[in-house]
């Protein structure tokens, strides 16, 4: 099944369960909530290896050293991470939308701190002109760091799309 197949499936049924009186509950306010299950949004035909592994139980820590082209964004050198981002050319890293980034941490293992990785300034910040607080649409930010970082990008796909095959899965952080 392919991911937007999958997609519109998990999204359908969880929409179907969101309306489904027998799951709806009242708040005091008057208004209506739902609590939805991981397994309830995930046909049983499908499995969790098809999804993703977010929705196995049995999840694990990636590695030390296995995902280094992830960098934690923060407004501090040594400060926690808000969010994450990834490290598309060795001077700029994508991420959604924030405020208050002045540092990358790239490589790091760990959420705050200086104790692995690179720290490395942010100089420029380039969010897409459409982006709005209140609308997730053009949600996404190029950040200019103020030194090359010494990890590998992340691989991107070939312009012309030439390495993606029809029916690959595709995954994301974040």
């Amino acid at each position: 099944m392919k991911l937007s197949s999958t997609l519109t499936v998990v999204g359908g049924t969880a929409l179907a369960l969101c309306l489904s009186p027998t799951h709806a509950q009242a708040r005091s306010d008057g208004s209506n909530y739902s609590n939805v299950s991981v397994s309830d949004l995930v046909p049983g035909n499908i499995s969790t290896d098809a999804i993703g592994t977010s929705l196995k139980s049995n999840t694990s820590t990636v590695p030390i050293g296995a995902k280094t082209y992830i960098a934690g964004l923060r407004p501090t050198i040594d400060g926690n991470n808000a969010c994450t981002a990834s490290l598309i050319t060795p001077t700029h890293i994508l991420a959604a939308t924030f405020g208050n980034i002045r540092w990358a941490s790239i490589g790091s293992h760990y959420p705050n701190g200086t104790q692995d990785g690179e720290q490395i300034k942010v100089v420029a910040i380039f969010q897409h002109p459409e982006s709005t607080p209140n609308n997730f649409t053009n949600d996404f930010t190029i950040m200019t760091l103020e030194k090359p970082s010494s990890f590998k990008p992340v691989a991107l796909a070939a312009p012309d799309d030439s390495d993606i095959k029809d029916g690959e899965w595709a995954v994301k952080f974040g």
